[in-house]
């Protein structure tokens, strides 16, 4: 069922099941994140988790910072390869960005065994913040 979750005066497209949360990539996410990533980040994620909690009746089983980096991994990875899209003259370097974009429209973040890449997001957690100060201070 998708539902809009309102972080910082924006409307934030989210999906929910009993294991995962699926985030839409969209510009209202991308301004979400342009100022303050990691606090706007983490606002976000306290939002997703309390929804889950009050539609399934339990906690949402993904730590935040993990949550958090998942959400950076998709996003940038998507505004880099629309940038070497806009960019390149080669055919197969636009289906290659094309594949990563469409990879990256909607954030699927799934509870462990529920998420073949959960195990990628939880090990990049511990350096959320060494992370979060290497993104863009600005997107969109």
């Amino acid at each position: 069922m998708e539902k809009e979750l309102q972080v910082s005066g924006r409307n934030i497209k989210v999906a929910m099941t009993q294991h995962k949360i699926k985030l839409v990539n969209d510009a209202a996410l991308a301004a979400l994140l342009a100022q303050q990533t990691e606090a706007a980040t983490d606002e976000l994620v306290t939002a997703m988790k309390a929804s889950f909690k009050e539609q399934n009746g339990k906690e949402f089983d993904v730590s935040d910072h993990s949550i958090a980096v998942e959400i950076w991994g998709h996003v940038y990875a998507e505004s880099f390869a629309a940038a070497v899209k806009a960019l390149s003259p080669f055919g197969f370097i636009d289906t290659l960005a094309d594949k990563v974009i469409g990879h990256c429209e909607i954030i699927d973040i799934g509870e462990s065994g529920r998420d073949s890449n959960r195990f990628i997001w939880d090990r990049l957690a511990s350096f959320k913040s060494n992370i979060a100060a290497l993104l863009p201070k600005h997107t969109v």
